[in-house]
């Protein structure tokens, strides 16, 4: 299996946990050391990791920057309150990245075989 998602990469500032916990609703954000242990407790192996953190930190830059751009079509679209709610979660999440608070990985792993009278 292929997995792409979120690490912590440091520990985060009083600030940057809030918003790790309440505006990006990660409140248990793994290491990348913590996340493949907890593969390999649960029956998996883990074969190759990649860091996507460089990449990802340049996406959600982009991705809060173009969609800052283009804020009045969103607002016509989904409404004022909504537009900041986003335009909130695509800043906080590209600071996170920025800050080297938040990485990002790709883990290949396969589930461990069952061999008996090994």
């Amino acid at each position: 299996m292929s997995i792409e998602d979120f690490v912590l990469q440091r520990i985060p500032s009083p600030s940057q946990l809030d918003e790790l916990q309440v505006r990006v609703a990660c409140p248990d954000l793994r290491s990348l050391p913590a996340y493949t242990a907890d593969l390999e407790r649960a029956g998996f192996v883990v074969n190759a990791v990649t860091d996507m953190s460089a990449r990802w930190t340049d996406f959600t830059r982009q991705r809060a920057a173009a969609f800052r751009d283009d804020r009045l079509r969103h607002v016509s679209v989904h409404g004022e309150a909504f537009t900041n709610e986003l335009d909130d979660f695509y800043s906080t999440v590209a600071g996170l990245f920025a800050a080297g608070v938040v990485g990002g990985v790709t883990i290949d792993a396969v589930s461990r075989p069952n061999v008996k009278g090994v």
